[in-house]
């Protein structure tokens, strides 16, 4: 979700133009995918809807993104009114002549103003990713299209059939695939709704009512508003589906608790960062990646929800643990009772914030509607229920406003999917997915663990320059392939890359989360990135543990799903306890080393693992627990001395 600091703050005739403009993208979205334009008689095929969403959606990224950082957001300047027609231009003639186009292709020809209008638009999706994204993502389309019309020349493996521009206008931008394939596909329908969804909720008062909620639950135990950081940053996934938007939101009201009650700036930042970008992973309503693993699994979204189930379990059991354990170390508090909001009460001013939720999971999963159309419900529902209470109504401003973000929101997701959808079309084109999964096998000689380590650093350094969703999205084409063809499950496989790539957001040295979370606690970047990568280690261990043991992805029997995930678990607590230097009490390098081992031997399944790592923990807890006794003697005899 774009923070809304980027965008231009229009006033007077221009600001209603735009706003116009961005409450007719939502509107038109809404009317396609709900039906309600087919029950009218009006019937829009799928590569022309596809079309209109790039227009609407690339020319607000040029009416309300300036080109640099320093330029005045007070105004419209006119070239960036240029350009919005100009990016707009070849989408709106395919969305009104795509029959004629048709028919030109069908017989093999490309008319001149068409390959005009089509390059164009690659020039300006280019131009758009790189205000909304940044350069990575831009350069990388671009050596792509390089790669594609100089493939002829390469030598070996590399080689590919000559292709020309007219070739790349016809794949990439005029046909079933490229900037109108499936990726764009799922941008239109499916994403759209869920972030006007979250903006639904967040214009009803929703986040307010999540950090609510999690102070109300969490702010009495030990450490109080670092675990509520951490629960209310999972609740702010379910709206959100982004670090850096979750981390900006909850992280300016919990991160001054934390440094409140003594958590150092860097690690109150880090533990921030880490929920934050746990929001991505965190069912109902994961990251954007997600909606898109989906269709490229060709499986339903529900399905993915259920795999990424434990997953999720065991990250926020690692970053609940790994704080409890720093509260325990450096004994902070917890919050002041007079700081904690009642939970009853909170739950009845709020409970209509619950309501869509839950109907949203009625309807995908146990309805197994699309999930794009329990979206849909899922907001009806929000604006009926609010309508019953004065302090929660969502009048016609309330709607307009989350018609208005919810454009915003595609901001730098719809360039993101359009560059992707260039990208997949010059590797169906060149069939360089194919050659790359044969280089990548060739690398490792059929060793899946170092495929697995090789796709891992692949996934962090992509990830690092782009966001999860774009970087899942070019990993799916190249890598995951060659991951299913050594035996790895499909979904195994999607969701490897899916966590690496997700496990950049809080990697140093480009790490978007840790940046946000780190100017809020007024911390030093860096050193706040180490301590996320701490935090956030069961990112960077449980993707490989998923791979050698499906169970945690749900795959499997009812026994082994249950028997993974008690032992991964446990295995979790472990981990924390020995990054935190902590269990009974605190723990010298040899006893940190034998919980390490024994974690990581419990995450990984297998009998003899699971043996090695029990016993390496037991043995761990049983040397700590005289000195655990001894301690709490102690402070018995200093309570009742000073009683």
């Amino acid at each position: 979700m774009s923070e809304g600091g980027q965008f231009r703050q229009l006033r007077g005739a221009t600001g209603i133009i735009v706003k116009i403009i961005t409450v007719s993208f939502m509107l038109y979205s809404l009317l396609q995918v709900s039906g309600v334009f087919a029950r009218f008689g009006i019937y829009i095929d799928t590569i022309p809807y596809l079309a209109g969403h790039l227009a609407f959606g690339l020319a607000i990224v040029f009416l309300l993104v300036p080109p640099t950082k320093s330029s005045r957001k007070d105004r419209l300047p006119w070239y960036d009114a240029l350009l919005a027609i100009l990016v707009a231009a070849q989408p709106v003639y395919v969305f009104f002549a795509f029959g004629q186009i048709q028919y030109h292709l069908a017989m093999g020809e490309i008319k001149p103003y068409e390959l005009g209008l089509t390059m164009l638009l690659f020039a300006l999706v280019l131009e758009a990713g790189r205000r909304t994204t940044g350069l990575s993502m831009p350069i990388i389309t671009v050596l792509f299209i390089v790669y594609s019309l100089t493939s002829n020349y390469l030598p070996g493996i590399l080689r590919a059939p000559k292709f020309d521009f007219v070739d790349l206008a016809r794949n990439l931008g005029m046909w079933s695939g490229g900037l109108y394939g499936r990726v764009t596909d799922v941008s239109a329908t499916i994403l759209v709704m869920f972030i006007l969804m979250a903006y639904f909720l967040l214009a009803s008062g929703a986040a307010r009512f999540f950090i609510d909620l999690a102070i109300s639950i969490a702010g009495r135990w030990r450490g109080g508003p670092a675990k509520v950081a951490v629960l209310a940053s999972a609740l702010m996934g379910t709206v959100s589906g982004s670090a850096s938007a979750n981390a900006a939101t909850v992280g300016l009201i919990t991160i001054p608790m934390m440094k409140n009650i003594g958590y150092q700036p860097y690690y109150a930042g880090a533990i921030e960062a880490v929920a934050s970008n746990g929001g991505q992973i965190m069912p109902p309503v994961m990251g954007i990646a997600a909606f898109i693993m989906a269709d490229f699994l060709r499986i339903s979204y529900a399905s993915v929800v259920i795999a990424a189930t434990i997953p999720a379990i065991l990250y926020f059991t690692a970053v609940l643990v790994m704080v409890h354990l720093q509260a325990v170390k450096s004994n902070i508090k917890a919050l002041p009772p007079e700081q904690i909001p009642s939970f009853r009460k909170t739950l009845i001013r709020g409970y209509p914030y619950l309501i869509p939720i839950f109907v949203l999971l009625y309807i995908m999963l146990g309805l197994d509607f699309t999930p794009q159309l329990a979206a849909i419900y899922s907001m009806l529902a929000l604006v009926l229920i609010t309508l019953f209470r004065r302090q929660t109504r969502m009048g016609p401003r309330a709607v307009i406003r989350s018609l208005d973000g919810g454009a915003k929101g595609m901001n730098s997701i719809i360039a993101v999917i359009a560059m992707a959808g260039m990208i997949i079309g010059c590797v169906e084109l060149t069939g360089l997915g194919v050659r790359f999964s044969s280089i990548m096998t060739v690398l490792a000689s059929g060793n899946l663990l170092l495929l697995l380590t090789l796709a891992a650093i692949a996934s962090l350094v992509l990830g690092m320059g782009m966001p999860t969703s774009a970087c899942y999205i070019l990993l799916a084409i190249t890598i995951a392939p060659t991951l299913v063809a050594l035996g790895v499950k499909p979904i195994a496989a999607h969701m490897f890359i899916f966590y690496w790539g997700l496990a950049a957001q809080i990697t140093p040295p480009v790490c978007v989360a840790t940046f946000v979370a780190a100017a809020i606690a007024d911390a030093p970047v860096f050193k706040t990135g180490w301590q996320a990568m701490r935090l956030g280690i069961s990112a960077y261990i449980v993707p490989f543990a998923f791979v050698y043991g499906p169970g945690l992805l749900m795959v499997g029997t009812a026994s082994e799903i249950v028997t993974t995930a008690i032992t991964a678990l446990v295995g979790i607590v472990a981990l924390s306890a020995a990054v935190e230097g902590y269990l009974l009490v605190l723990a010298n390098p040899l006893q940190r080393l034998l919980l390490l081992v024994g974690a990581v031997a419990l995450i990984f399944p297998g009998l003899a693992t699971n043996i090695i790592g029990f016993s390496l923990i037991v043995g761990v807890l049983l040397w700590q627990m005289p000195s655990w006794r001894a301690s709490r003697r102690a402070q018995a005899e200093a309570t009742g001395g000073s009683s």
